[in-house]
């Protein structure tokens, strides 16, 4: 994902618990529409942080993987204009 995207969300009746369903206005919604028992949330990405996994901090060659992998992800941010996580 990259900054300005849009991401969605989708909670299925097993986390959400119908909570939202049984407790929510419903004024907003024109007659004719069916709520069924997903929920779908709209994400705007404003930043985007990743951080590798260090699979091996014991060898020199496990160190230079992860410290490769770094500043690789580091120059993407960059370019990207994401200075804050790089």
């Amino acid at each position: 994902m990259k900054k300005g995207e849009i991401a969605w969300i989708n909670i299925g009746p097993k986390c959400h618990k119908n909570i939202y369903h049984n407790y929510c206005k419903k004024d907003h919604l024109s007659k004719d529409v069916e709520i069924g028992d997903r929920i779908w949330i709209k994400l705007t990405v404003e930043s985007i942080k990743r951080a590798p996994i260090y699979k091996d901090s014991k060898t020199y060659e496990g160190k230079l993987e992860y410290f490769n992998t770094v500043r690789e992800i580091c120059k993407e941010l960059m370019t990207e204009e994401e200075y804050a996580n790089a």
